[in-house]
């Protein structure tokens, strides 16, 4: 239960962290929105940036939970 919890709390982390990195790389990969498109951009980069912000962060906390319980 411990294990799944790091994991979640990993998995919010990495949200959290893409979603205030989300403003900066979507200036710096897409620039300024004048049309449907750069729209349609950015939100396929946020929905991408959200996935795998929770793949890493779940990786990252399971990898750390098992960093701290072998100690």
């Amino acid at each position: 239960m411990k294990r799944v919890l790091a994991i979640i709390v990993g998995a919010v982390m990495g949200i959290v962290l893409i979603w205030l990195a989300y403003p900066y790389i979507s200036d710096w990969l897409v620039g300024p929105v004048h049309g449907e498109d750069q729209m349609s951009a950015n939100f396929v980069l946020l929905l991408a940036g959200l996935g795998i912000g929770c793949v890493v962060g779940g990786l990252a906390g399971g990898l750390v939970y098992s960093c701290l319980t072998k100690g």
